[in-house]
């Protein structure tokens, strides 16, 4: 597999208090990884490490063998897309539409117009994401659900080779939920892109995702398919329930079914 992202003993200190402590681990080209821990195990702080919106405090983060930290954000934004947890409210009425286009600003010179190429991606992302109807819509006046799958949209204009999503799926209802990560699961296998996300269900995350990281305490005490991480013993350690785990034939994925605390 084709590497484009690699932590090496990647650590985050906050206020005095180690956050992410040794992290080592590779992204691949053609792989959707999942991020799965409890909350306050690290997953956001290891998504902004990935991002360059953090820089380590100790280890090494490299992009396609170069080390990121010296990297210009603009040529990292050409190859890395982020969609976070939540959008603030936005303070302007754009147009869906332009919100999208927003997403070919890396490609485009400083005081370069968008061309009919940026158009075309951006009417693309919108109808892969099914927000094509909302383009001409203030993004002011649509709700949290849709604001999300905009902003999801303009992460793919970004025609990005690394996708970072944190809790991609979080204000979006079932049929959109199940929409969204089957569309960025066929994106991984036609066009090679890398897509590492924090899933908070993990059903979802065993259906989607080819391999899962499971953080506790801001290390990673599981890297591997997600049959092999979300085991009854390690789902009773990170989260502290008993859970009962079995295959679910009709998904693909996993059944778990939460019994109850670990006494």
């Amino acid at each position: 597999m084709d590497p484009i992202l690699t932590l090496t003993g990647a650590r985050k200190d906050w206020n005095g208090q180690t956050v992410l402590n040794d992290v080592n681990v590779t992204i691949h080209r053609g792989e959707f990884v999942g991020l799965i821990g409890p909350n306050g195990a690290g997953k956001t702080t290891l998504l902004r490490l990935m991002a360059k919106l953090l820089e380590p405090t100790g280890g090494a983060i490299f992009l396609d063998g170069r080390v990121l930290a010296g990297l210009r954000q603009r040529e990292v934004s050409r190859q890395i897309a982020t969609v976070p947890q939540s959008s603030p409210s936005p303070d302007f009425a754009f147009p869906a539409l332009e919100v999208v286009l927003m997403g070919r600003y890396p490609h485009r010179g400083r005081w370069q117009k968008e061309q009919p190429e940026d158009y075309a991606i951006a009417r693309q992302a919108m109808a892969d994401t099914r927000t094509e109807s909302l383009a001409s819509r203030p993004i002011t006046e649509l709700s949290g659900g849709e604001r999300q799958r905009v902003v999801v949209a303009r992460a793919l204009a970004q025609r990005p080779r690394l996708l970072l999503l944190d809790e991609p799926t979080a204000n979006l209802d079932l049929c959109h939920q199940l929409q969204v990560l089957t569309l960025i699961r066929n994106l991984v296998r036609t066009e090679a892109l890398a897509v590492v996300a924090a899933i908070h269900d993990l059903m979802l995350a065993s259906r989607y995702c080819d391999r899962l990281l499971l953080l506790k305490a801001g290390s990673v005490i599981a890297d591997d398919a997600p049959a092999a991480v979300l085991t009854p013993e390690r789902l009773a350690d990170a989260f502290g329930v008993v859970a009962h785990v079995e295959a679910d034939v009709e998904t693909g994925g996993l059944r778990i079914t939460v019994i109850g605390p670990v006494d």
